[in-house]
């Protein structure tokens, strides 16, 4: 026996004993659980949770719709997903932006609302990595004496500004113009802030590239976004900087790390450091959102 219903904050023991299952994969689902739980009041990292759970309580899958807009899933069997959807459709009332997760999920997601009958702001299959970070390799840089890991609150706005305009643009697919200026407001002075997941690298005091994590629990950390801008590109830059936050994390008591990407420069780059695929992640966002 099964049922479908909405999730509250008394199953969240039982839905991170269930995403624990699938580490890899749902790294935003349980960070963004333990920062704002399973009541959506509006908040950042918030959403509504819908699942299906057996007699006992135990979770067999669950569908979330996040604060901004973004769905993400994990489930046993597509069968259970789009029970789940079902339910869940009919009490969707804020408008989806976009689904990450699992690539082969994400597809029933996107089936299911009619994705593709509109147009991407991004719509990647990116490759899924993992590394255990005692198996870390960080690379011994040139004239190491030089360079120096800080956090962003330490770089001028300005240059974080447009490191961030540039790479939502470029990697997000995010159009120039007063919207994006507006999330920047947010995005940059968020990055800021002491107890952000946000370092930069610099060279002889230069800044050179940014990186950061996108989702963290106590044992695993997610890698997102990175980014070197043009003019400092193909000189290793961006592999130092996140084997410097790795290596800080470890030294913090964090033995995991997840990250995905398609950029084949990027593969290598990762490849070199130690992480092995373990599988594909899908990143489908809408240019605007879809209302049911």
């Amino acid at each position: 026996m099964t049922a479908i219903r909405k999730l509250t904050d008394s199953d969240k023991t039982n839905l991170e004993d269930y995403l624990s299952n699938y580490p890899d994969t749902t790294m935003f689902l349980r960070g963004n659980i333990r920062q704002a739980g399973l009541v959506f009041s509006g908040q950042r990292h918030g959403g509504d949770y819908w699942g299906c759970l057996k007699k006992d309580g135990a979770i067999t899958g669950v569908v979330a719709l996040f604060w901004n807009g973004n769905i993400m899933m994990q489930a046993d069997s597509d069968t259970i997903l789009r029970d789940i959807l079902d339910y869940a459709r009919q009490e969707i009332d804020r408008p989806i932006a976009g689904v990450l997760g699992d690539e082969k999920l994400a597809r029933v997601i996107k089936d299911a609302f009619g994705f593709d009958g509109h147009e991407y702001m991004l719509d990647a299959c990116e490759k899924l990595y993992a590394l255990n970070l005692a198996d870390l390799i960080i690379p011994q840089a040139k004239d190491e004496a030089d360079y120096a890991m800080v956090h962003a609150s330490q770089i001028a706005e300005d240059v974080l500004r447009q490191w961030c305009h540039d790479y939502e643009v470029e990697a997000i697919g995010r159009t120039p113009g007063e919207e994006l200026e507006l999330f920047l407001d947010e995005q940059v002075s968020r990055r800021q802030k002491r107890d952000s997941d946000t370092w930069v690298l610099l060279r002889n005091n230069v800044p050179v590239c940014f990186s950061g994590f996108n989702a963290r629990l106590p044992d695993t950390v997610q890698i997102g976004p990175v980014w070197t801008p043009v003019d400092c590109r193909s000189q290793g830059y961006a592999r130092l900087l996140v084997a410097k936050t790795l290596e800080k994390a470890r030294d913090e008591g964090v033995v995991k790390s997840i990250l995905f990407t398609n950029l084949p420069q990027a593969c290598k780059a990762y490849e070199a450091a130690g992480f092995k695929r373990v599988g594909n992640y899908q990143l489908s966002l809408l240019s605007k959102p879809l209302t049911l």
